[in-house]
């Protein structure tokens, strides 16, 4: 992965890392939604795992950190229990299990999740709040936490039961940036651990980072003004043709 920044391959991937970004940073995830299946396309996967790990660890945290108020402790708390065992599982297959199989479950997860969201029940979630729906915050961390580890996108599993666990936008919002940033700072030392990571990403991670940032201020500053579901539907179909790419 050397690469500089007049490479074309490095101005797409700083121009997928800034519309990633900002929607995370506008709706609390969808971030690695777009960066892993979209960079996978022209770099190894286990690299873009471990690329997108730290780009999201640097730029999620201050904006995690300003939305901690609004975040709902006993269901972060709990979903995190969940994943933090989960991360473990992810992280081991994604060492050894064969990229082809990888790549391919990366592309139908993303194709699915994307079509999800032209459908009522991905387009609209009425919250359920209950003690058994709280129960339930741990095995769907763990899920969320195998998927995070192994393919580096988590969020379908958390969003959908946020949306029925949390009534207000804002208080899901920020506890999947909370959620997100814990995460990804848990899961960097676990890659390189297993020998996932070299100079070259990191590197190229760092390059990166000054556009990450770039996106965290446009979604910043367009929080409360931009039509969350307008780009939710855009989001959705781009995930949708990204799939159908990577399953090639």
């Amino acid at each position: 992965m050397d690469v500089t920044y007049a490479d074309p391959t490095f101005i797409a991937a700083a121009t997928v890392v800034v519309v990633a970004i900002f929607v995370r940073t506008l709706t609390g995830f969808g971030a690695a939604l777009i960066l892993v299946p979209s960079l996978s396309l022209f770099w190894d996967l286990r690299q873009v795992v471990l690329l997108a790990a730290l780009v999201q660890a640097v730029t999620g945290f201050p904006v995690a950190l300003a939305a901690r108020r609004q975040a709902s402790r006993p269901a972060l708390m709990t979903l995190l229990l969940g994943s933090l065992c989960g991360l473990v599982v992810g992280a081991l297959l994604l060492a050894v299990v064969p990229l082809p199989w990888l790549r391919r479950g990366l592309g139908l997860a993303t194709l699915l999740f994307g079509l999800s969201r032209f459908t009522p029940i991905g387009a609209r979630v009425a919250p359920v709040p209950s003690r058994r729906l709280a129960l339930l915050a741990v095995p769907v961390g763990f899920v969320s936490g195998i998927l995070m580890g192994m393919i580096g996108t988590g969020g379908p599993p958390v969003v959908a039961y946020l949306h029925y666990r949390l009534a207000t936008p804002l208080a899901r919002r920020a506890t999947l940036l909370c959620y997100f940033m814990v995460l990804d700072v848990t899961r960097l030392p676990g890659y390189l651990r297993l020998g996932i990571g070299s100079r070259a990403i990191f590197l190229t991670g760092l390059a990166l980072v000054p556009f990450a940032l770039l996106g965290a201020l446009i979604g910043n500053y367009t929080h409360g003004r931009a039509s969350e579901r307008v780009v939710a539907l855009t989001v959705a179909l781009l995930l949708v043709l990204t799939g159908l790419l990577l399953l090639r």
